[in-house]
């Protein structure tokens, strides 16, 4: 412990996969991977992004590190 009392959680709703119109979190260029092409449009939309904004992974109106690390939960390989 390093005297922080503060528990911070993400809470994400949707489906990872990228058949059948299914969108994969992360995937903005639709290639089917979540990868430095995505994670370039996470930095060039960085800050405050009105909506629509699909940068903006946990809808709070900012591209911030909350959504770099959403999107690199969702690294690699779309799931089927």
């Amino acid at each position: 412990s390093i005297g922080f009392s503060q528990q911070w959680t993400v809470e994400v709703s949707g489906t990872n996969g990228c058949d059948g119109g299914v969108e994969c979190l992360g995937d903005f260029n639709g290639d089917g991977i979540v990868d430095g092409a995505d994670f370039g449009q996470i930095l060039a939309a960085w800050g405050a992004c009105p909506a629509p904004c699909p940068q903006d992974l946990d809808g709070n109106g900012t591209v911030d590190g909350a959504d770099v690390g959403l999107i690199l939960s969702s690294w690699g390989p779309c799931d089927p």
